[in-house]
């Protein structure tokens, strides 16, 4: 019984020295932005940066370039790190962005998606806040309770993308009237609450490509796929 005490005191002093030291710092800006470059297969350029004890991070600027260019921007991040789940093998981060751009590949495939529904194409995508919980791990990255707003575009839900390209998406998007194009013959969305915003839900499970569950509605339009139940 001694023993285990003394063990449990001897656990819990490393882990409080480990805490408390500057080795927590180079954790927070060296291991868990590599593994981030990893999980996104970008680069990520930060600006000057503070250190708050134990375990949070804030940087002045941060962007991520992929091979097409800029993807990401951000004027403040602050991260604060997990680190019980460090034992896990797991990073998982607690993000806070202010005034956020989303460019590159990244706007041109939201402009791809939200086309067919009569929003106009956008160099960039601009929203005030955004955040989440942040999660990587061997096989799986993921964000949990996002939440972006923006003048124009608004964002929240759960995203999920394993090695293997299967996804599990659940988000709920809000446009503004003002970057949707007047002349729909045949408009998608309709402003249910004549508040001057758009809704859409979307959810996908599985491979994007052939959905195990698909799930999209706008406007009192649903479409489903559900998968068929197992005899």
């Amino acid at each position: 019984m001694r023993s285990r005490v003394i063990f449990l005191l001897l656990f819990v002093s490393i882990i409080t020295i480990l805490l408390f030291s500057p080795l927590i710092s180079y954790l927070l800006k060296d291991l868990v932005i590599s593994k981030l470059e990893n999980a996104l297969d970008m680069n990520i350029v930060l600006g000057e940066t503070q250190f708050r004890l134990p375990t949070k991070l804030s940087i002045s600027d941060i962007k991520a370039i992929d091979k097409y260019g800029t993807a990401f921007v951000a004027k403040k991040a602050d991260f604060k790190l997990d680190v019980p789940k460090i034992f896990t093998a797991c990073i998982a981060l607690d993000c806070e962005f202010q005034n956020v751009e989303l460019k590159s590949k990244m706007s041109k495939s939201l402009n791809n998606t939200l086309k067919p529904l009569g929003v106009l194409p956008q160099d960039s995508y601009d929203f005030d806040s955004a955040r989440g919980t942040m999660t990587v791990k061997k096989g799986l990255f993921a964000i949990n309770d996002l939440n972006a707003e923006g003048p124009y575009f608004k964002f929240s839900g759960d995203m999920a993308r394993t090695d293997n390209t299967e996804v599990d998406y659940d988000i709920e998007f809000n446009i503004n009237s003002e970057v949707v194009a007047l002349n729909q013959n045949y408009p998608l969305l309709i402003d249910e609450d004549k508040d001057g915003w758009y809704t859409i839900k979307y959810s996908v499970k599985g491979d994007p490509r052939k959905p195990a569950s698909f799930f999209f509605s706008t406007g009192g339009i649903e479409l489903k796929r559900i998968p068929a139940r197992e005899e």
